[in-house]
């Protein structure tokens, strides 16, 4: 180690680089792999926890509620679109009636099962089970809406990662320029798993613009997503190990045994030693006879020479905590609270849980906004506008559109909404964005209030209270076309 040329009190030089601990080869780090790794999974890594992953779905209750309570906080009712046309009004209405009929019909699917919140749950869902979700773009009539447009919701299974054509820079089955950035995705023509005698299997190069290609960016230059179950995999197999075995001990201290000991007994003659009387012989069967099933309330005098115990089968100490710290473990990783992973709140208090639902909150907004919204929701609306330019007849650049999140669960709704008109009132946010964070369009809302208002006041009825929030409402529907 190279010296600084700095001594300290007894005159030995400082080093002139930094120790770490952590880097050190001691036997406390045996076990412990520090390999340099790229940032993305091997084919045989990808395929093995993503099975993974689907086993603990099918399998274990708790990684089931983790991912359903990640999807029903995320989506909800369904992350909304709204459009604005500065130059038409009359094309604004239009564009949101035209989107508005598709992405609430089945007729947005691919298979035609599902509307537009239904597909984004499952989006998410095999997101978060997959590490990948591909949505492929289809051009097909529909009877609700002019413009054609479906979504082809397809598994991580149909992305090809291991394909590799000479001359074509290509890594994990996507196909980058010469400025590394990617162009193009090679996909399997139907699912791997569902073999169709029918139907060869084969790779298909399908450009950028065709498909959308989600996951979870965790480091620069990562291709391919991971399950997020991967960090909590361990955890969830451990709890269901440690569950079966308290099953297997709890039917093991069920049982229970008894066990005669005869000192005067003969292996040999299978007798009791001595030459005893027919009459002392049939009282020794009946002996054995009582005690091959003890009943409740029985009682029984042993004869000299003879001695019962019992079993004491081990029990194992406190195995709800340590059921409880895997669980937090595999919550933790998953990225949700221990509450909507277990359902239990025995252990639950109000200000604990809102401190957990506040940081869960801050994972769903970030998951959403950060992932969700700019990879997959904006490239959909993007595909839809260039279709419904064309058909209905406006400046694509000119239209802006906003998302609305689903409405979030309050813990203490009078005071949440007491907090959220001060805010307002105060100017640090607008009304319309308060209407947004619980679930509706701000433009609806306001419609609706303002010809409430109206109608009340026409017919000579109080409407509220707060002459403020009635002025707000008033002006803002005027001002609808």
């Amino acid at each position: 180690m190279r010296s600084s040329g700095i001594l300290d009190a007894k005159g030995i030089p400082y080093p002139s680089t930094r120790n770490y601990q952590a880097a050190g080869q001691g036997h406390r780090m045996r076990g412990f792999n520090r390999k340099l790794t790229g940032p993305n999974p091997t084919s045989r890594d990808s395929k093995l926890l993503t099975g993974g992953a689907r086993e603990l779905i099918r399998n274990n209750g708790f990684a089931r509620a983790g991912v359903a309570g990640i999807v029903n906080h995320m989506i909800g009712s369904g992350v909304g679109v709204k459009f604005k046309n500065p130059s038409s009004k009359r094309k604004e209405r239009e564009i949101n009636e035209e989107f508005s009929a598709l992405w609430n019909s089945p007729f947005i699917d691919f298979q035609e099962r599902q509307n537009g919140p239904g597909i984004q749950q499952t989006m998410v869902h095999s997101l978060i089970e997959s590490g990948n979700i591909l949505i492929g773009k289809r051009i097909e009539e529909n009877p609700v809406s002019k413009i054609p447009l479906q979504l082809d919701v397809m598994e991580a299974d149909f992305h090809d990662i291991t394909n590799q054509e000479k001359g074509k820079n290509i890594i994990d089955g996507i196909e980058f320029d010469g400025r590394g950035k990617w162009q193009a995705i090679y996909l399997y023509n139907q699912h791997p798993q569902l073999y169709s005698p029918y139907q060869k299997l084969k790779t298909l190069r399908v450009e950028k613009d065709e498909v959308i290609h989600a996951y979870r960016i965790d480091r620069p230059g990562q291709n391919n997503g991971v399950t997020w179950l991967a960090s909590s995999y361990l955890r969830f197999k451990q709890q269901d190990d440690l569950e079966d075995a308290l099953l297997e001990t709890a039917k093991i201290m069920s049982c229970f045994s008894a066990f005669v000991h005869d000192i005067a007994y003969d292996a040999e003659s299978n007798e009791v030693a001595g030459n005893g009387t027919d009459e002392e012989n049939e009282q020794e069967r009946a002996f054995k006879d009582a005690f091959a099933a003890i009943q409740p309330g029985y009682v029984s005098f042993l004869p000299p020479g003879r001695t019962i115990s019992f079993a004491n089968p081990p029990k194992l100490d406190a195995p709800e905590k340590l059921q409880q710290t895997l669980l937090h473990k595999a919550a933790k990783g998953l990225g949700v609270t221990y509450e909507i992973l277990t359902g239990d709140m025995s252990m639950s208090i109000f200000s604990k849980s809102r401190l957990g639902m506040m940081d869960f909150d801050q994972n769903i907004k970030s998951w959403r906004n950060n992932m969700f919204i700019p990879q997959i929701m904006y490239k959909i609306v993007t595909w839809w506008l260039e279709l419904a330019s064309t058909i209905i007849g406006f400046d694509q650049r000119k239209v802006k559109f906003t998302f609305s999140e689903p409405k979030r669960v309050q813990f203490k709704h009078l005071d949440e909404v007491k907090a959220l008109l001060i805010e307002v009132m105060m100017g640090t946010t607008s009304l319309s964005e308060v209407v947004r964070s619980m679930g509706k369009d701000p433009d609806t809302v306001f419609t609706e209030r303002a010809e409430e208002i109206k109608s009340l006041l026409d017919k000579g009825i109080p409407t509220s209270s707060l002459p403020l929030l009635e002025s707000i409402f008033l002006n803002q529907g005027a001002n609808q076309p």
